[in-house]
């Protein structure tokens, strides 16, 4: 139950971090499984302030799942804490305020979903916002990393996409029917070699899948609310992000996903 574990953990030179009060949704996702025995979150970013700090001018975040920090990409400004979000803890992101890894291990290779809690208004036409962008490296044509993105095509359609490195073309495009700018939302991306890459939003109630995109990841850094060099910045109110070590959108795992998501629903006051 690693997110519970914090009393004795600290980003370096933060000092006291506080406590966090002890939470059944926390204890119940950090308590999920994969297959083999790991647990199912492989990255925790809460909002949390006992979970970030500012050392030398710089925006630290801990990640809740182990012993990871992210940091201020560049000169990316800083999340504001605010409770924007059902009264509860929430980062506020008025400039480009991206996050990249600093010491973390990557993504799982085979198989990851990519889920956030957020509030964003709509963005001009063909502007694009990188929930989770690339923490590192090039962005070459045969780059394959997790991304999750909201966007407006050219025309002003809503849209959640993941995409590849230097491609036009996303790897899934999903229109949901349930809005994502201008209200709270999960969004998520899910890929596994088996099913493929899918997309969703809240609670599997509006997904789509593409099954013919299988390929592994070749970059597995990952930078939060932007990219690696903070740019297609993503403005809004957040709640709390995930990685996962699996593709939740298997049957095997429909029980991890709807404790996850269920929580989140109820927590942030998503119907």
């Amino acid at each position: 139950m690693r997110y519970v574990e914090f009393l004795d953990i600290a980003v370096p030179g933060a000092g006291a971090l506080g406590t966090i009060k002890f939470d059944p949704f926390l204890a119940a996702a950090a308590s999920l499984k994969t297959a083999s025995g790991q647990p199912l979150i492989s990255h925790w970013f809460d909002p949390s302030p006992a979970l970030s700090t500012v050392i030398e001018g710089q925006f630290r975040l801990r990640d809740a799942a182990h012993d990871g920090v992210l940091i201020q990409s560049g000169n990316a400004g800083r999340p504001a804490h605010t409770n924007a979000l059902n009264s509860q803890p929430t980062f506020t992101v008025a400039d480009p305020a991206s996050l990249q890894i600093l010491s973390s291990p990557g993504i799982n290779a085979n198989a990851w979903s990519l889920i956030s809690v957020q509030r964003m208004s709509l963005p001009a036409a063909n502007t694009r916002q990188d929930i989770f962008g690339i923490g590192a490296g090039s962005l070459g044509e045969n780059v394959v990393f997790a991304g999750m993105s909201a966007e407006t095509t050219t025309s002003g359609t809503p849209r959640l996409i993941s995409r590849q490195g230097g491609v036009t073309t996303p790897r899934i495009s999903f229109d949901s029917t349930v809005p994502i700018f201008g209200a709270t939302v999960i969004t998520g991306v899910c890929f596994s070699v088996e099913l493929g890459i899918s997309a969703f939003v809240n609670n599997f109630a509006s997904y789509a899948r593409n099954e013919s995109d299988k390929r592994q990841l070749t970059a597995t850094t990952f930078a939060l609310w932007g990219n690696r060099n903070a740019q297609s910045p993503a403005l809004g109110n957040f709640g709390m992000s995930f990685i996962l070590r699996e593709d939740i959108s298997k049957p095997e795992y429909k029980g991890a996903a709807d404790i996850l998501l269920g929580g989140l629903m109820a927590k942030y006051g998503i119907v």
